[in-house]
Formats: structure tokens, sequence, C-alpha cells
């Protein structure tokens, strides 16, 4: 049997935000592959606080055990990481699948010792979560990890690499009459979608006023200027066909000079969503060049790297219609492939064949 959890689907902010996106995309294509799944109920622990938040944890746990009870030996039990209902007692579980001979495979999206490299002042929660998270990596029967980058960092820490599988590139489901109609120009504004905030996207307050940009999302709290467009924010699945522009910009952290920072380290080793929105939207992508998926991007012809957000204009003049033409034609190649989920359903098969 295949199985997985089947995550709630939340209304307000994650329904105008891409950060669940993959995770639903996820659950499309494993139901895609003949996974079965079921729902634990937990409710939503961001709810709760203090004693409540310690008994949330003890409920869930006992939903857990309660709900895999009937997995055998030769079941396949794949699980989206960070788990959204369980963390600290869920090193024990992973542990116990596993030694029944559950075949448990971790989808990563993100992970704390990388969201949290730099940070000193970390809390107790937040220390016992990454205790938890290690513990749960090493238990695990194999890992999907984002890419090759990743999976050396994750071996250099003590992880087994042959029990790892890169993804690649996240997939973003989409429907290709999103797409098909658009009219991408080289001389057009670059993109830049996602949080807009000052806070998670400093660089925006600094962009270059030689280059037109358009700027989709929420929180932008800057200055009006003649060379940034505000198109508002979209659900997820309406993105692809509202984005216009030249290139989808892909970049962190408080500086257009550079990803600088905790949110440049961890550019050089994870994949950004927003960057396999652009692709499947059709659109070639400008990315940071120490970028992990810099290296896709240039091995497909699908975009430029840059070394600062400044130079994007002068590596755009450079440019022919033609030459944009072909990369945009290599870019829907790829966004093809995005759309159809091809790298999830790849990446699981592996991980499949390695048991």
């Amino acid at each position: 049997m295949r199985t997985y959890v089947r995550e709630p689907e939340y209304d307000g902010l994650d329904a105008v935000t891409a950060r669940s996106k993959a995770r639903y995309d996820a659950q499309v294509i494993m139901d895609q592959m003949s996974f079965q799944s079921f729902s634990l109920g937990a409710g939503r622990k961001d709810d709760t606080h203090g004693i409540k938040r310690i008994l949330w944890h003890i409920h869930t746990h006992g939903l857990w055990k309660e709900k895999t009870k009937y997995l055998k030996e030769g079941d396949i039990f794949l699980i989206q990481s960070p788990c959204t209902d369980f963390e600290f007692f869920f090193p024990g579980l992973v542990k116990k699948l596993v030694k029944r001979k559950v075949r448990v495979i971790l989808l990563i999206h993100d992970l704390e010792r990388y969201r949290h490299m730099k940070d000193k002042n970390s809390s107790l929660g937040r220390k016992l979560r990454f205790r938890a998270e290690e513990k749960t990596l090493i238990y695990a029967s194999s890992l999907i990890v984002h890419n090759d980058k990743m999976k050396a960092d994750l071996a250099g820490s003590g992880i087994d690499d042959k029990k790892m599988v890169s993804l690649e590139i996240f997939d973003y489901l989409a429907a290709e009459a999103d797409t098909a109609e658009r009219k991408n120009a080289v001389d057009m504004p670059l993109i830049v979608a996602g949080n807009l905030s000052k806070a998670k996207s400093g660089y925006l307050y600094e962009l270059p006023d030689n280059t037109e940009f358009n700027l989709f999302g929420m929180g932008y709290s800057g200055e009006p200027k003649p060379n940034i467009n505000i198109k508002g924010s979209f659900k997820p699945e309406e993105l692809p066909s509202k984005l216009d522009g030249s290139f989808g910009l892909v970049w962190d952290g408080p500086s257009a000079e550079s990803c600088i920072g905790a949110t440049g380290e961890y550019l050089k080793i994870n994949n950004p969503h927003k960057t396999s929105l652009y692709l499947a939207s059709g659109i070639p992508v400008a990315i940071w060049k120490e970028a992990a998926l810099a290296k896709l991007i240039e091995e497909n012809g699908c975009g430029i790297t840059l070394e600062n957000i400044g130079e994007a204009k002068e590596k755009a003049e450079k440019i022919s219609p033609e030459e944009y033409g072909k990369m945009v034609g290599n870019t829907r190649r790829i966004g093809a492939k995005l759309r159809a989920g091809y790298y999830l359903k790849t990446a699981i098969s592996k991980a499949i064949d390695m048991g």
C-alpha cells in the first residue's frame, strides 16, 4: 500500500500566497500515482499556546499512532516535511514505523537547520524542533531533498547520501491554457512575485531606477516610483495567467547588490518555489548566480544569472529578440514538465525503488 497524510486546506492568507501551493500540488501528484490518503483532524497548532500546545502534541501523537497502526511491512508512507500536524514526538513515530519495515519517505519542503542557521538567539521551542528534525532525517527510510547541493550538505552532516534523492526543482501544477497566450518580450519589466514586505524582501526597497519592475503580491510599503508597478495579489492557481514581464526575478535578502546573510546562504541550497511559478508560466528566470537553481537555469537555457539586480538591464539589452524567443521556447519545455508534476513523480519513483 502507498499512503500519505492529507493536509487540511486553510482559508485566509494561505489562499492568496504560494506557501501552501507546493504541498497541495504534492498531494495531487500522489493521488495521480495511486497513493491512498488519510486525514488526522488534529486542528491547527498555531491556535494553541503554553500548556494547550503541549496537550495538542500529546493528542496529535495519539492520532498518528491510531492512523498508522495498520501500516505493515513493505508499505510506502510518504510524509511532507515539516509536518504540519506534528513535531516533538515525530522522530519516535518514524523510528517505530521503520522498525516495522514500513518505508517512510520524507519530502523535504523546508528544514529548520537552514531557515535559522545564523540565529544565535533561537527559542527553546525552535531548538527542540531542530533536534526533532535531525533525528527524523536519520530515522527515515528515504529523503527527497531539493537538489544535489542540499544532498551534499546533509551528507556532510552525517545523513546517509545513499538514501537521498534530488528533486531538482519543485513542480507547479497549472493548466496550459493559463500560459499559452502570453506575449513575452525581452524589453518588458522584471517580475517579482511573493511576499513584498520590507521584513521579508528588503531588496525591493533598493531596486535600481534604470529597470522597470512588475510586483505581484502583498505587503509592499515603499514610496511610489515610476519604475515600480504594483500589480496586486492573486491566488497561486491564478498567477500564471496574470504575470507579465521579461524575466521572473529569483532573489532574497535585504540587499539588491547580492543575496547576503542567512537568506543568501539558504538560496545556495534550496529550491525557491517562485522559480517554478515563473517557469510554469512560460517566463524565463533571472536568478542570483550563486543560487542552487542557477545551474539548472543555465543548463536548460531558460534564463540569465545575475551578480546584482542592477546588471539585469544590461544583460537583457544584449539579448536579441531571436535569442530571447529561443529562451522562451526552452522555458516552455521545462514549464510543461512542471505543470504535469514530472519532477516529483520521478523523485518519488526513485525513492520507492531504493527499497
